[in-house]
């Protein structure tokens, strides 16, 4: 019952979870408190450091908007019933914060809301040359699991400061909803995200 969140550099970040298949009594004597990075380009995994709370059944592990990562929930002892939950909450900064190559600057995009196949733009500021630029779905998650996740690279032009995008073609690649925007430096660096809505 772990939570794996999509972060912004395209790795995933694995939080807590129990190798435990019987979860309910006794969760947190067995949980696994470190934290993982999975990187499907080199499908290789690390690990980058420890929680200080178990985070198992009805855990919560959501990207913010600045690129951390909130970590919160767990009823981490059911023997002792269902009103024992874990009120403590986490912070964790994936290791893209930790670098001291400068962030990406989203300044402006030019609509907030955004069709299908449709052509945006993004004014920017960056150090370096932008290599990416993607959208996360905003996460629904429950009980550990996170079911609408969802990671779109799109097509995009550079002129100077400006970034001329491509929308996703139709909702099968993303549903209609609201995501964070993020642009993605040569250095693997991500922006501050900013919210825009698919319609």
């Amino acid at each position: 019952h772990c939570s794996p969140v999509l972060l912004p550099d395209g790795n995933i970040l694995i939080i807590g979870g129990t190798p435990d298949e019987d979860f309910r009594p006794r969760q947190d004597t067995n949980a696994v408190l470190a934290v993982e990075l999975y990187n499907p380009t080199s499908n290789t995994w690390s690990v980058l450091g420890s929680l200080t709370t178990p985070r198992v059944y009805h855990s919560t592990a959501l990207l913010l908007p600045d690129g951390r990562v909130w970590i919160s929930g767990s009823n981490y002892n059911c023997e002792m019933g269902m009103n024992k939950r874990e009120l403590r909450i986490e912070i964790f900064s994936p290791p893209y914060l930790l670098s001291d190559n400068s962030r990406p600057t989203i300044d402006s995009i030019s609509s907030e809301t955004i069709g299908y196949g449709e052509n945006f733009e993004i004014d920017f500021s960056s150090a370096d040359a932008i290599n990416k630029v993607a959208i996360i779905r905003c996460s629904s998650i429950t009980h550990g699991f996170n079911f609408d996740q969802r990671y779109v690279a799109l097509d995009f032009s550079t002129d100077a400061t400006t970034l001329t995008c491509v929308s996703p073609p139709n909702g099968a690649i993303a549903p209609p909803g609201v995501y964070m925007l993020f642009i993605i430096n040569q250095n693997n660096i991500p922006s501050e995200g900013k919210f825009i809505a698919i319609e």
